[in-house]
Protein backbone atom coordinates (compact mmCIF):
# COMPACT_ATOMS: atom_id res chain seq x y z
CA UNK A 1 0.00 0.00 0.00
CA UNK A 2 3.05 2.46 1.21
CA UNK A 3 4.76 1.55 -2.05
CA UNK A 4 1.52 2.40 -4.45
CA UNK A 5 0.81 5.55 -2.39
CA UNK A 6 4.58 6.72 -3.56
CA UNK A 7 4.24 5.72 -7.25
CA UNK A 8 0.90 7.30 -7.48
CA UNK A 9 2.52 10.56 -6.02
CA UNK A 10 5.59 10.45 -8.14
CA UNK A 11 3.04 9.82 -11.22
CA UNK A 12 1.59 13.16 -10.04
CA UNK A 13 3.17 15.78 -12.08
CA UNK A 14 3.13 14.07 -15.41
CA UNK A 15 -0.67 13.76 -15.52
CA UNK A 16 -2.64 16.18 -17.74
CA UNK A 17 -4.64 19.07 -15.87
CA UNK A 18 -7.93 19.67 -16.67
CA UNK A 19 -7.11 23.40 -16.66
CA UNK A 20 -7.70 25.18 -20.18
CA UNK A 21 -4.10 24.37 -22.78
CA UNK A 22 -3.61 23.42 -26.44
CA UNK A 23 -5.83 20.47 -26.63
CA UNK A 24 -7.60 20.33 -23.70
CA UNK A 25 -10.89 19.77 -25.41
CA UNK A 26 -12.12 18.60 -29.29
CA UNK A 27 -13.55 21.81 -29.49
CA UNK A 28 -10.33 23.65 -29.47
CA UNK A 29 -8.54 20.99 -31.20
CA UNK A 30 -10.37 21.51 -34.25
CA UNK A 31 -10.58 25.34 -33.83
CA UNK A 32 -6.72 25.20 -33.73
CA UNK A 33 -6.53 23.42 -37.59
CA UNK A 34 -9.14 25.40 -39.03
CA UNK A 35 -7.47 28.71 -37.77
CA UNK A 36 -4.12 26.85 -38.55
CA UNK A 37 -4.92 26.82 -42.43
CA UNK A 38 -5.96 30.81 -42.30
CA UNK A 39 -3.23 31.96 -43.91
CA UNK A 40 -3.99 29.46 -46.78
CA UNK A 41 -7.73 30.51 -47.21
CA UNK A 42 -8.48 27.51 -45.54
CA UNK A 43 -7.69 25.10 -48.81
CA UNK A 44 -6.08 22.14 -46.67
CA UNK A 45 -9.74 22.11 -44.84
CA UNK A 46 -12.31 22.62 -47.73
CA UNK A 47 -13.58 19.35 -49.06
CA UNK A 48 -16.49 18.52 -51.58
CA UNK A 49 -18.82 21.25 -53.24
CA UNK A 50 -22.03 21.73 -51.45
CA UNK A 51 -23.28 24.09 -53.29
CA UNK A 52 -22.08 27.11 -56.10
CA UNK A 53 -24.13 30.50 -56.93
CA UNK A 54 -22.84 32.90 -59.03
CA UNK A 55 -20.59 34.85 -56.15
CA UNK A 56 -20.64 31.93 -53.44
CA UNK A 57 -19.24 28.71 -53.42
CA UNK A 58 -19.66 26.59 -49.95
CA UNK A 59 -17.60 23.20 -49.36
CA UNK A 60 -18.13 20.33 -46.66
CA UNK A 61 -15.12 21.48 -44.27
CA UNK A 62 -12.86 18.36 -43.31
CA UNK A 63 -12.70 19.59 -39.85
CA UNK A 64 -15.96 19.49 -37.70
CA UNK A 65 -16.09 20.06 -34.10
CA UNK A 66 -17.55 16.52 -32.50
CA UNK A 67 -21.31 16.56 -32.65
CA UNK A 68 -21.73 20.04 -34.48
CA UNK A 69 -24.12 19.69 -37.09
CA UNK A 70 -22.47 21.05 -40.23
CA UNK A 71 -19.34 22.47 -40.67
CA UNK A 72 -18.71 24.35 -44.05
CA UNK A 73 -15.89 26.88 -46.16
CA UNK A 74 -17.43 29.56 -48.46
CA UNK A 75 -15.65 31.37 -50.96
CA UNK A 76 -16.79 34.93 -51.75
CA UNK A 77 -15.96 36.37 -54.85
CA UNK A 78 -14.87 39.86 -54.28
CA UNK A 79 -13.26 42.54 -57.31
CA UNK A 80 -10.48 43.13 -55.45
CA UNK A 81 -9.74 39.56 -54.25
CA UNK A 82 -11.74 36.41 -53.23
CA UNK A 83 -12.58 35.72 -49.47
CA UNK A 84 -13.18 32.67 -47.31
CA UNK A 85 -14.62 31.72 -44.19
CA UNK A 86 -15.45 29.03 -42.22
CA UNK A 87 -18.96 28.41 -40.11
CA UNK A 88 -19.41 25.69 -38.20
CA UNK A 89 -23.40 25.06 -36.69
CA UNK A 90 -23.02 23.82 -33.47
CA UNK A 91 -26.51 23.45 -31.80
CA UNK A 92 -30.06 24.24 -32.25
CA UNK A 93 -32.84 24.55 -29.95
CA UNK A 94 -35.88 25.80 -29.90
CA UNK A 95 -35.65 26.68 -26.02
CA UNK A 96 -33.96 29.75 -25.28
CA UNK A 97 -32.94 29.08 -21.90
CA UNK A 98 -31.35 25.65 -22.98
CA UNK A 99 -29.67 27.35 -26.43
CA UNK A 100 -28.60 30.24 -23.71
CA UNK A 101 -26.55 27.07 -21.42
CA UNK A 102 -25.18 25.52 -24.23
CA UNK A 103 -23.49 29.42 -25.41
CA UNK A 104 -22.10 29.76 -22.44
CA UNK A 105 -20.61 26.61 -21.86
CA UNK A 106 -19.34 26.84 -25.58
CA UNK A 107 -18.02 30.47 -24.61
CA UNK A 108 -16.32 28.96 -21.33
CA UNK A 109 -14.50 25.68 -23.78
CA UNK A 110 -13.21 28.63 -26.45
CA UNK A 111 -12.27 31.69 -23.73
CA UNK A 112 -8.93 31.90 -22.81
CA UNK A 113 -7.39 28.68 -24.90
CA UNK A 114 -4.17 28.76 -26.05
CA UNK A 115 -3.51 27.95 -29.92
CA UNK A 116 -0.45 27.23 -30.81
CA UNK A 117 0.71 27.14 -34.44
CA UNK A 118 3.32 25.54 -36.38
CA UNK A 119 6.21 28.08 -36.69
CA UNK A 120 4.51 31.10 -34.07
CA UNK A 121 4.27 31.99 -30.65
CA UNK A 122 1.78 30.49 -28.71
CA UNK A 123 -1.68 32.85 -29.12
CA UNK A 124 -4.79 33.36 -26.78
CA UNK A 125 -8.31 33.65 -27.38
CA UNK A 126 -9.53 36.16 -25.55
CA UNK A 127 -13.29 37.59 -25.91
CA UNK A 128 -15.56 39.52 -23.57
CA UNK A 129 -18.67 37.65 -22.65
CA UNK A 130 -22.47 39.49 -22.36
CA UNK A 131 -25.33 37.23 -21.23
CA UNK A 132 -27.33 37.07 -24.03
CA UNK A 133 -30.74 37.98 -24.35
CA UNK A 134 -33.98 36.58 -25.45
CA UNK A 135 -35.53 39.99 -27.66
CA UNK A 136 -31.92 40.15 -29.55
CA UNK A 137 -31.97 38.06 -32.54
CA UNK A 138 -28.34 37.75 -32.77
CA UNK A 139 -26.26 37.60 -29.37
CA UNK A 140 -21.96 37.25 -30.41
CA UNK A 141 -19.16 37.28 -28.65
CA UNK A 142 -16.09 38.21 -30.87
CA UNK A 143 -12.33 36.68 -29.78
CA UNK A 144 -9.25 38.13 -30.68
CA UNK A 145 -5.77 36.16 -31.10
CA UNK A 146 -3.20 37.65 -28.39
CA UNK A 147 -0.76 38.70 -29.48
CA UNK A 148 -2.11 38.60 -33.32
CA UNK A 149 1.13 39.41 -36.05
CA UNK A 150 0.79 40.40 -39.15
CA UNK A 151 -1.94 39.07 -41.28
CA UNK A 152 -3.55 37.49 -38.13
CA UNK A 153 -4.74 40.70 -36.97
CA UNK A 154 -7.55 40.25 -40.18
CA UNK A 155 -8.66 37.21 -38.03
CA UNK A 156 -11.78 37.23 -36.59
CA UNK A 157 -13.90 34.26 -34.41
CA UNK A 158 -17.32 34.76 -33.63
CA UNK A 159 -19.31 32.53 -31.34
CA UNK A 160 -23.04 33.11 -32.49
CA UNK A 161 -26.42 32.69 -30.78
CA UNK A 162 -29.30 33.59 -33.00
CA UNK A 163 -32.84 33.31 -33.72
CA UNK A 164 -33.91 31.24 -36.87
CA UNK A 165 -37.57 31.23 -37.46
CA UNK A 166 -38.58 29.38 -34.05
CA UNK A 167 -35.32 27.98 -33.27
CA UNK A 168 -32.37 29.23 -31.32
CA UNK A 169 -28.89 28.32 -33.29
CA UNK A 170 -25.21 28.49 -32.24
CA UNK A 171 -22.53 29.17 -34.93
CA UNK A 172 -18.72 29.18 -34.58
CA UNK A 173 -17.05 31.64 -37.47
CA UNK A 174 -13.67 32.23 -38.21
CA UNK A 175 -13.82 34.77 -41.03
CA UNK A 176 -10.91 37.43 -42.30
CA UNK A 177 -12.53 40.67 -41.08
CA UNK A 178 -13.16 42.04 -44.67
CA UNK A 179 -15.09 38.75 -45.45
CA UNK A 180 -18.47 40.32 -43.01
CA UNK A 181 -18.83 43.34 -44.96
CA UNK A 182 -18.83 41.34 -48.17
CA UNK A 183 -21.05 38.20 -47.47
CA UNK A 184 -24.40 38.14 -49.33
CA UNK A 185 -27.29 37.62 -46.59
CA UNK A 186 -27.98 34.16 -48.42
CA UNK A 187 -24.49 32.18 -48.29
CA UNK A 188 -23.28 29.87 -45.90
CA UNK A 189 -23.57 32.18 -42.69
CA UNK A 190 -27.09 31.25 -42.11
Amino acid sequence: MKRAFMCLILAAPFTRSSGQGVFDNQTIAALQKVIGDYPHRFENIRGRVLDQRSQTTDFQSTVEIPGAIHCTVSKYKSPEKDLYSWTCLLYSNNSFNNSKNEFKSLYNQIANSIIKLQGEKAFILNGSYNDPDERQNINSVMFQLLPAPGEMQKLKIELQLFRKQSDWDIRLMVYEQDTAAEIPSSSARR
